[in-house]
């Protein structure tokens, strides 16, 4: 599969028509833009640097600020801080919402209602 994909890429470059011939406006616009260089920019021209950057002093503060933020969010929550009190409430509701709700129907209703369904039922017809 790979092989035939890589002869029929090669190909392509024989089957591809010329896309600008020498005559074609494009062909021609570029030799002329080619032959006629434009103004060389001026040292001049290159704008003042901006002030409203930050030097490398205060890039260095930032990102000291932001490691330091990072270091007290991981010891504020570090595994070790954690502690569990007065769960006792906690896991009563949790036990309360656990438990299921009481039961809609009867046995004595449940074997009324299939010896009603079986009453009912017709038995299929016997095969001849």
């Amino acid at each position: 599969m790979t092989a035939g994909i890589a002869v029929l890429a090669s190909l392509t470059g024989c089957a591809m028509p010329k896309v600008t011939s020498a005559s074609s406006p494009l062909a021609q616009e570029a030799a002329r833009v080619a032959a006629e260089p434009g103004e060389y920019p001026n040292v001049a021209d290159i704008p003042k640097p901006p002030t409203d950057v930050r030097g490398a002093g205060e890039w260095r503060a930032a990102v000291q600020d932001s490691e330091a933020a990072g270091r007290r969010v991981a010891a504020q929550t570090a595994p070790e801080t954690f502690t569990l009190k007065e769960t006792e409430t906690y896991a009563a509701s949790g036990r309360r919402a656990a438990t299921p709700p009481p039961a809609v129907t009867t046995p004595a209703d449940t074997a009324a209602f299939v010896r009603a369904a079986r009453e009912r039922a017709t038995p299929p017809p016997t095969p001849r």
